[in-house]
Parts: structure tokens; C-alpha cells; sequence
């Protein structure tokens, strides 16, 4: 079973996109992990999915057929062309061959670390973010449930929340007062300067 992280941890896309750009030394972590910032699949059904499980829809498009481990929910979610190219070559069994949870512990820790993210992230809140992503671009809350495999969309509304509370922390980061600045300026001509004392 999959320990819930609070759904506020979550990376933004500038972090990704350097956690991307940052060498891992397990390929295969790598590679996953930005899968599921891509598709919000949990490190369960990472773990189950297989080749069989990727199939092409009748109009061309990529996607997903899988059953839920943890909500035993039968699935069809879809698949980007970027999210496929990180399963690497068709084959047969299991997509990403290799891996393990104990992967998306310290060795996932380590990865973060060396793109110089600071946050306190589990593997399990690229879920989380690739949710707020969603939220972020538009996508409606009904959309987002059915994506996540979500039984309530009560739960969901959860990251809607979260991107409200960044809407408004966006909104408070703009002023048009300037008694701040002026007060610094002010503050600066007053100080008396400490020459440095030389001995003589």
C-alpha cells in the first residue's frame, strides 16, 4: 500500500525540467520518474505495468490499459509521446525492467539532491505533481478525477486548492508601493560609513 503524502508536496515544471537535465545513476529511475510526472501513475502500477498494458487507440493515439493496484480500477489513461519515449524499446513484460521501490527511496533522495532540489518530496508526489500541473494548465477538476482514477472527486479537489493558494500567493507578489524603496534609500544615506582603521 502506498503511504499519501500531503498533496502539497509537489515539484513546479522548472524543477522537473532540471531534474531532468540532472545525470542519475540508476538509468532506470530516471527514466520513471519522469514518466510519472507525466502520467501521475502510482510507483504501484509503475512497478505492474508491461508492453501488453500500452496499446494504440482507434484514432492513433497512445494510451494506457491497466487495472489500479491500489483501487482495483480498470483504466484506460493516456499516454504522450514524450511519456512513451521514456519506456525506451518495445519489448515484451515489463516496461521498465529493473526497477524497485527501493529505487524511489535513496537513491530518488540522492537524484534530488544533486539537481539541487531542497524540497521534502517522496516518489509518490510526482503523482501530486504531475495533478497540479493539470489543474494549473486549465484542465477541469472532472478530467483530472477520471486521469488520477480517482473513486471521489472530492479528492481531487484537493489539488485545486493547492493552485488556488498559488494563484493567490502570485497575485500578493505584485506591488505598486514604493515607500519600501524609498525607505531603503533613505535608510542608506543616513548610515555613517565605518572606514576601515589602518595601523599606523
Amino acid at each position: 500500500m502506498d503511504w499519501e503524502e500531503p498533496k502539497t508536496n509537489f515539484l513546479e515544471i522548472e524543477e522537473i525540467r532540471k531534474l531532468g537535465a540532472t545525470p542519475c545513476k540508476v538509468d532506470v529511475l530516471k527514466r520513471v520518474s519522469l514518466f510519472a510526472s507525466l502520467t501521475g501513475l502510482r510507483i504501484s502500477d509503475v512497478l505492474q505495468l508491461k508492453w501488453d498494458n500500452i496499446q494504440v487507440s482507434p484514432d492513433g493515439v497512445y494510451c494506457m490499459c491497466i487495472s489500479t493496484q491500489k483501487t482495483k480500477t480498470q483504466a484506460t489513461l493516456p499516454l504522450s509521446e514524450e511519456a512513451l519515449s521514456y519506456c525506451g524499446e518495445p519489448s515484451r513484460g515489463l516496461v521498465f525492467k529493473g526497477l524497485s521501490r527501493a529505487h524511489t527511496r535513496e537513491p530518488f533522495k540522492s537524484w534530488l539532491k544533486a539537481a539541487g532540489i531542497i524540497k521534502k518530496i517522496t516518489f509518490h508526489g510526482l503523482r501530486h505533481t504531475y495533478a497540479t500541473l493539470l489543474i494549473t494548465n486549465g484542465t477541469d477538476i472532472y478530467t483530472v478525477s477520471k486521469i488520477l482514477t480517482h473513486k471521489n472527486v472530492a479528492t481531487t479537489q484537493i489539488y485545486a486548492e493547492v493552485v488556488n493558494q498559488k494563484k493567490r500567493d502570485a497575485a500578493n507578489s505584485i506591488t505598486l508601493k514604493q515607500v519600501s524603496l524609498k525607505s531603503t534609500l533613505s535608510n542608506k544615506r543616513s548610515e555613517k560609513f565605518d572606514y576601515p582603521q589602518y595601523i599606523t
